[in-house]
């Protein structure tokens, strides 16, 4: 039986396939599927024109094509871009994209199935991701694919030192031959098997000894300072490595503002600026940018760089690319690499990137943008054209805060916000005007003010001039707060966050949530990927886990 929208089968029920043979074992990924019969055959079909699906071809294949006829498979598993199978001697075999993670020694793709690990013998095989995990007949544990500390993978098969003898493995659990569980990896889905899981629905109180006044969050990344102006960070530091648990960033400097984005800035108690780097091999390295100056607010884009100095004049380096006007600095300059001033003589309070947009309030309420708007993502009122040079918009308004959302999604999200002086919410989206949210009759937000904005991947917090937190948007992850996941909420419908409570900050990033009260302490909500909620590190060897 089949369902799904992918290359391998489209469908919205459950269709039995038109076939006589009956079949033991199926694994299927993206757009590729495969099963075996009963009587041992590989079957495999969909659309992967550039590796094909094991047949010494390339291109699609919209009905099963056997693989391998002449032999006899007990097993299959795909990841979508490699493909593993146990014959009925115990032999592997895989094939697939390979570039150097399918474990057979070569870079090259492989269009039919080659052998792996030659002359040894396995039972079970498991690829999930750029992860891929063996058993051989002796019980051992083997593991291979995206390199990284975890059980230290490598792109070449690689045993897990362990004296404990395996029956079955997937992502990050094994069985072994006395029937206990033993887990590894990081704690999503549940995977450490400790009753954490990837998603936390409703508001959960993160290092409970502890008490914080700033958190912001970039992707599985946390940075918080603490009431004592200590700065701390855990989640992902990189793709390398996880260093999940929690590390002082910095010791011995006091910090007052942190910066969220690709690159991390910081700003200490002395209004100096610095960059902080190098946190993906454990030893953080701390660059101070312009010491002769002092700043008071910095901001990271994608490749470019804003700091406003105690004078209220606005910095910017980094590199553009292919975008624009991004730097504010003039028509043709899309890289500078040491700090240029931006519009000299206007005196900015705020900056706030998009990804090739930009926009700052200066110290009279007035709103400057630049970099693109043909799509009107600077003011839909005045939408066109690129400016390399900050212009004013909304000349008629006067604003005291920006958030800008990196996928606006029209009617949920919405996209860019902004507060005016007063406090009242404003919200645009590309071709549709600004609107003033506080005002709207049919809104929950109606005549509420607001002292912040936050914007997630597709999901946004507001909080009230009262304290108080309001949620809209996608909630596949519980990152609304709500209790429950899966249901997403136009503006609209937003909803109130832990309403026995008041709040002082909210942050949010991808779908992670996270708010700090009034008396300190820090919340979060949403996807827990790499410990980002809960400060756990990932289990790099495996543990063995207690079931009651």
């Amino acid at each position: 039986w089949a369902w799904g929208d992918s290359g391998a089968f489209e469908s919205e029920k459950a269709v039995h396939f038109a076939t006589d043979k009956t079949f033991s074992s199926v694994s299927s990924c993206r757009q590729v599927a495969y099963a075996i019969d009963t009587n041992g055959t590989l079957w495999g079909w969909g659309k992967l024109s550039y590796a094909g699906i094991g047949d010494g071809t390339t291109g699609n294949k919209l009905t099963p094509t056997a693989i391998m006829p002449e032999k006899k498979f007990v097993q299959v598993t795909t990841n979508g871009s490699q493909t593993y199978a146990i014959d009925e001697n115990g032999n592997l075999w895989g094939w697939g994209s390979n570039k150097g993670a399918l474990g057979d020694g070569t870079q090259e793709k492989q269009l039919t199935p080659v052998p792996i690990m030659q002359g040894k013998y396995f039972t079970c095989v498991e690829a999930v991701l750029n992860e891929i995990y063996a058993i051989d007949v002796q019980g051992d544990l083997w593991a291979w694919g995206t390199e990284s500390a975890v059980l230290n993978m490598k792109y070449y098969p690689q045993k897990v030192d362990s004296n404990v003898k395996f029956l079955q493995v997937s992502e990050g659990l094994a069985l072994d031959e006395h029937g206990e569980f033993w887990s590894w990896g990081r704690r999503s889905n549940g995977g450490v098997g400790d009753g954490l899981t990837q998603n936390i629905l409703t508001p959960t109180q993160v290092f409970e000894n502890m008490r914080f006044s700033k958190v912001v969050s970039n992707f599985y990344t946390v940075y918080a300072i603490d009431i004592e102006d200590n700065l701390w960070a855990w989640g992902r530091y990189s793709g390398e490595k996880a260093e999940n648990s929690l590390t002082q960033i910095m010791p011995g400097k006091k910090i007052k503002e942190i910066s969220e984005g690709e690159r991390i800035f910081a700003i200490d108690n002395e209004d100096k600026l610095w960059e902080i780097s190098n946190l993906s091999h454990g030893e953080v390295e701390a660059v101070q940018i312009m010491p002769d100056k002092k700043f008071i607010a910095v901001e990271a884009g994608w490749g470019f760089y804003f700091a406003i100095d105690v004078n209220y004049n606005l910095w910017s380096w980094g590199s553009c690319g292919n975008e624009g006007g991004c730097l504010g600095l003039g028509t043709g300059v899309l890289q500078q690499d040491t700090p240029a001033m931006v519009a000299p003589g206007t005196k900015f309070v705020q900056v706030e990137t998009g990804y090739d947009y930009v926009a700052a309030i200066d110290l009279y309420g007035n709103f400057w943008g630049w970099g693109d708007n043909k799509s009107g993502q600077l003011s839909s009122k005045e939408k066109g054209g690129v400016h390399w040079s900050p212009v004013q918009f909304r000349k008629e308004q006067r604003f005291s805060f920006l958030a800008f959302q990196y996928v606006p999604i029209e009617g949920v999200s919405a996209g860019n916000y902004a507060l005016d002086n007063e406090g009242k919410l404003y919200v645009w989206h590309g071709y549709k005007e600004i609107a003033n949210l506080s005002a709207a009759s049919e809104l929950r937000l109606e005549h509420k003010t607001f002292t912040a904005v936050a914007t997630g991947k597709y999901h946004t917090l507001a909080l009230d001039s009262e304290g108080y937190i309001w949620t809209w948007g996608y909630n596949s992850h519980g990152q609304l707060g709500t209790g429950f996941k899966g249901m997403k909420t136009n503006i609209l419908g937003a909803q109130e966050v832990m309403p026995e409570k008041k709040f002082i900050e909210i942050e949010t990033a991808c779908e992670i949530s996270f708010a700090i009260d009034t008396q300190g302490k820090l919340w979060g909500w949403g996807s827990d990927n790499y410990g980002a909620l809960s400060g756990e590190t990932w289990q790099i060897s495996p543990k063995k886990i207690y079931l009651n």
